[in-house]
């Protein structure tokens, strides 16, 4: 799924967001609850996000996401 910088950054913007990812570090596939990170981002590959139960942020890499869903 190619999804764009703009895209993830809104949805996260609207609510807490269930994404599927790949992780590069292990290459497991990671499903968690997101939330934007509050922090001014530009444009890129990766984007900052804020773990929903863990309450640290989370790096991912935009290429590596396989689906993200809003939950409310």
């Amino acid at each position: 799924m190619a999804l764009d910088f703009n895209q993830v950054k809104k949805a996260l913007m609207e609510g807490p967001c269930e994404i599927r990812f790949t992780s590069l570090n292990s290459g497991r596939e990671i499903i968690g609850v997101y939330r934007d990170a509050g922090i001014n981002q530009s444009d890129g590959t990766k984007i900052l996000c804020m773990d929903t139960v863990s309450e640290r942020y989370e790096d991912i890499d935009l290429e590596t996401i396989i689906s993200i869903k809003r939950l409310f």
